[in-house]
Order: C-alpha cells, then sequence, then structure tokens
C-alpha cells in the first residue's frame, strides 16, 4: 500500500540503448550510485562498485577498503573505469584479480588486484559483451 501511495521516480537512462527504464530518484549528477558490494575470500578487503550515470563527464569506479581486525575500514584506493554504469562483479577466489561489467560500454574488464593491499593494479583483459551484470567464478 505505501509504495502505491509513493512510487518511486522512473526515468530512463539516457546513455543506455536498449531504453532500460531506472526506479532510482538520484539525479543529481554529482551522487553517484553504489552497484554492487563484495568482500574477498580471505576477508581482508571490500570491495564496491560506483555509478557515475548523469554526469556525461564522470566516470565510474571501484573503492576498495580493508577491513581492519575490529571490522573497521580503513580507505585504499578509488579506481576509476573507463565507463559509467558498472554492474556485477565479483573478486576472483585466487584474490588476484576482479571481473567488472560496463553496461554502458558493453564490455567485461578483469583486472589484477594486490594481495597485499587489496589495491588494482592493471587491466588484464577486455571484451565486448552485451549488457554484462552478473559473474560468478567456477
Amino acid at each position: 500500500e505505501y509504495m502505491e501511495k509513493h512510487p518511486l521516480p522512473v526515468f530512463e537512462k539516457d546513455h543506455c540503448e536498449r531504453e532500460e527504464k531506472n526506479t532510482s530518484g538520484m539525479k543529481n549528477p554529482e551522487i553517484v550510485m553504489p552497484s554492487d558490494v563484495h568482500i574477498s575470500y580471505d576477508g581482508k578487503f571490500l570491495y564496491v562498485t560506483n555509478r557515475y550515470m548523469f554526469n556525461k563527464d564522470g566516470k565510474a569506479s571501484i573503492a576498495v577498503y580493508r577491513i581492519e581486525n575490529d571490522f573497521t575500514l580503513s580507505f585504499e584506493e578509488i579506481f576509476e573505469l573507463e565507463g559509467r554504469d558498472p554492474r556485477g562483479f565479483n573478486v576472483s577466489p585466487s584474490e588476484n584479480s576482479i571481473v567488472v561489467g560496463l553496461c554502458d560500454r558493453n564490455r567485461i574488464e578483469i583486472y589484477q588486484t594486490s594481495k597485499s593491499d587489496g589495491r588494482i593494479e592493471k587491466l588484464l583483459v577486455s571484451v565486448e559483451s552485451d549488457s554484462p551484470a552478473s559473474f560468478i567464478w567456477i
């Protein structure tokens, strides 16, 4: 009943070609929207992908935090991606890479990460893929 009286705003994302709709009310171009969160398999690092969809010059990013022994977070880095709309991503079980899907670029990218500080070191692979959204390592 609440949602019928207070529906979420709906708008089209101008950078998508398939008339995809979004129910987020965050139209402020200065606001980034987290899209996915993962913890490394060893429990030492937290990764968050951030969308920067409404500012044409903005770039998406992956934020990296160290998880301390008392479960507080210490900031490690913001790694900029070459797109604005990352969807899903995943940390490899070997903890030396991350795969991320950039919907606005129709690309899957795999980055090497550092086991010592969790930082993203370099792009390993970039391939075309229609609307990459979810990933699992098998």
